[in-house]
């Protein structure tokens, strides 16, 4: 069955599992023939029971056979057919469905499932509870709903363990998300007790600290449970039902139940104050667990072991120690058996075994006391042999590397030596670094850890505690330095390459460093210097970038930037020649090619300016500027000798217009496109369409172009004037 729990607008379910115990024998469908006609999850829920039954009650077949399924339906699936004067505990219902009324059952033969309690004035069930000598109710769907409801927030009764042997007052319902306390043994007694502003599972907590509500210790209150003969120690997690609980001894150094959380099926847990719910039932791993089973009916004198250990529980070889347990009830007598024994240790029945090991490891020594009726129970304990005393003498702790960068990552080595004889594996490490900001440290293996630093660059202080035998070693503080990435300048380099220009004309020139292990940093200088002075001026206000404005004569001037990073210096030289006879070339004219072209929606098309010059060849610092007249269609540029127009989704005619500008003369044509709809990528009339092959070409045309006019980004619209140095 699972119950659904809405609260506070997040949905959550809860899964009740099936009987831990192996099945009886093979079922035989009898009764509940009725069609299952109700399917609604929307069960009805008499106000009163025809045959007086409660969830909590003993109850007894009293029809020949009856079934037991896994849903309350007739056409749930059936578990087993109980016989007549089979035993059972109601653990869940009423349930109307299929016209009887449903109760979930854990019969006494190890079936759980749902059953009907008859029909018409026939009774298929009898209550029987009070028959034995104590009995206890226990309602699971209450404590269910209780642990979801205040898994992360202050219980009904308003009180937190704040961790400083105090409980403090605050709101039902604050968040304890984050919040530091040893809330757990008070969350698990309101989970499955009777707080009276909002009762749990039910059962009668005493409060100790009043006025909190139920038991603050952990041990204390598995032990009630136990003692009061309402809960057994059972074997393992697959042996709890949802409602049940566990107990949590963290460390193998004591006997201390440090924790206690409730079970909420398929292997998961709800706890506080780490605000857990859903949780895998290990919590991240305890060295023991008792496993507590609330028997949620009668019980008259239940078979349990309360305490099974090894004293010491850490030997050496051929040293005496002693397996003590302790039982409680059942049917004397009681008989003792104990398995997983080292080598030189032997069984018997008794509950003070003397061991003397020969052999050196480690054991789990298992208990399993049987009493006259037949029942059993089990329990676990720890037993080191080690073949000498061994201490812990010295721990060393080194980093692989003394500094890292950031992001990056540098693995500990810690190193104990013991004597006599090497450290066992049973040392226990515990690693720190300090400031935590700057970075993680993560164990890797047994004395070893890798710390990976963060984004931001600094000092951390690492160190390590070793632990064996009572006796702890501390190594460290090692310091790291994290830093930031290095940047090296590997190159510098000018374009354009070998340009040429007029006698009197202007040239942009671009400096681009290279830099390895990052971005060039800010501290990166430039510095331009020309070979010949008399043949032209630098202007290099701009850093990066510079313009070279030729004199009155021809000649070669050779420009020079200098790139200098952290000590690092590169150099990269450029000859700029400069044409005498500017008087005998002229721009005459530019056109467009190809022109008058036709193109489908979603069509790219490239387009090539070529001028005309009089007296010559035409000089390399023309400077050209495209625009259009409608938003039909985009330039992928507006500077150079090639622009690339694509086309959106809309038809008519757009103007492409191209402006040529040079030795202060300026020429234009214009061309017009026709946009139709069509298949993107169809080729136009006027010449193959745009392809990614192009990419380069445009690339490289239009910033030789570029660099011989204009520093940085020349935008020029259609009847827009010349500007600055170009005039």
């Amino acid at each position: 069955m699972v119950v659904l729990l809405v609260l506070l607008g997040t949905s959550i379910a809860v899964a009740f599992t099936g009987s831990p115990y192996p099945p009886g024998s093979t079922p035989v469908f009898h009764g509940e023939l009725a069609p299952d006609t109700l399917r609604s999850p929307n069960y009805s829920h008499p106000s009163s029971d025809p045959f007086g039954l409660a969830v909590g009650d003993e109850v007894k077949v009293v029809a020949s056979t009856l079934n037991c399924r896994a849903s309350p339906s007739p056409n749930g699936t059936l578990i087993s057919t109980e016989s007549n004067g089979q035993l059972g505990q109601i653990t869940n219902g009423s349930v109307s469905i299929g016209g009887y009324i449903w109760w979930e059952i854990a019969y006494t033969d190890g079936h759980t499932g749902w059953s009907a309690e008859g029909t018409g004035t026939t009774a298929w069930l009898q209550n029987v509870t009070g028959t034995s000598t104590s009995t206890v109710a226990y309602n699971r769907t209450a404590a269910m709903y209780y642990a979801a409801h205040y898994w992360n927030v202050v219980t009904s009764d308003g009180y937190f363990w704040n961790g400083s042997s105090t409980y403090v007052s605050l709101a039902q319902g604050t968040s304890v998300v984050n919040m530091s306390g040893d809330d757990c043994a008070h969350f698990v007694s309101q989970v499955i007790g009777d707080e009276p502003h909002q009762p749990g599972g039910g059962l009668n907590i005493p409060s100790r600290v009043p006025p909190t509500y139920g038991e603050p210790g952990n041990a204390a209150l598995g032990d009630m449970l136990i003692n009061n003969g309402w809960a057994v120690v059972v074997p393992s997690v697959n042996d709890l039902l949802p409602g049940d609980v566990i107990n949590y001894q963290w460390l193998s150094t004591d006997s201390t139940w440090d924790h206690i959380a409730v079970y909420l099926g398929n292997g998961t847990v709800a706890a506080h104050t780490n605000s857990h719910f859903g949780a895998n039932w290990t919590l991240g791993g305890a060295y023991a667990y008792r496993f507590i089973h609330i028997l949620n009916g009668t019980v008259s004198n239940p078979l349990q072991i309360s305490a099974f250990a090894a004293t010491p529980s850490s030997i050496p070889v051929s040293s005496t120690t002693y397996l003590n347990v302790t039982a409680t009830g059942g049917t004397s007598p009681l008989h003792f058996a104990y398995s997983g024994l080292p080598s030189g240790c032997s069984s018997a029945n008794t509950a003070a075994l003397t061991c003397v090991p020969t052999a050196a490891g480690r054991f789990n020594v298992t208990v399993t006391v049987t009493d006259a009726g037949g029942a059993s129970a089990t329990r676990n304990t720890s037993l080191v042999v080690i073949s000498s005393p061994t201490a812990l003498q010295s721990l060393a702790l080194t980093a692989s590397t003394p500094s890292i960068m950031v992001g990056t990552s540098a693995n500990l080595t810690a190193v104990a030596q013991c004597a006599p004889g090497p450290c066992p594996a049973v040392i226990r490490y515990q690693w720190s670094v300090t400031p935590t900001a700057l970075g993680t440290l993560s164990p890797t293996g047994p004395g070893t850890a890798s710390f990976t630093a963060g984004s931001n660059p600094g000092t951390v202080s690492l160190a390590v505690n070793a632990t064996l035998n009572g006796t702890t070693k501390t190594a460290g503080p090692v310091m790291l330095a994290i830093t930031a990435p290095t940047v090296t300048l590997s190159s510098v380099s000018v374009s354009p390459s070998n340009p040429a220009l007029i006698v009197g004309g202007s040239l942009g020139l671009i400096a681009t460093p290279v830099c390895q292990g990052g971005t060039c940093l800010p501290s990166l200088s430039l510095a331009w210097a020309l070979s010949d002075p008399a043949l032209g001026t630098l202007n290099t206000s701009k850093g990066a970038s510079a313009t070279f404005k030729a004199g009155g004569s021809a000649g070669i001037d050779t420009v020079t930037v200098t790139a200098t990073l952290g000590g690092t210096v590169r150099m990269a030289n450029d000859s700029v020649t400069i044409q005498a006879n500017s008087s005998l070339v002229a721009l005459e004219s530019v056109s467009v090619t190809p022109a008058n072209v036709s193109l489908s929606s979603g069509q790219a098309q490239r387009f090539t300016a070529v001028p005309v010059c009089g007296g010559g060849t035409c000089p390399l610092g023309i400077v050209f500027a495209w625009s259009t007249n409608d938003t039909l269609g985009s330039l992928s540029t507006d500077v150079g000798s090639t622009t690339v127009l694509t086309t959106g989704s809309g038809a008519g005619v757009v103007l492409l217009e191209v402006q040529a500008h040079w030795n202060g003369k300026t020429v234009s044509s214009a061309t017009t496109i026709t946009i139709a709809g069509s298949t993107a990528g169809t080729p136009s009339s006027g010449g193959s369409a745009f392809s990614s092959s192009d990419w380069w070409i445009l690339g490289t045309a239009g910033l030789l172009a570029l660099i011989g006019g204009i520093a940085g980004t020349l935008r020029r619209r259609r009847k827009t004037a010349w500007e600055g140095s170009l005039q």
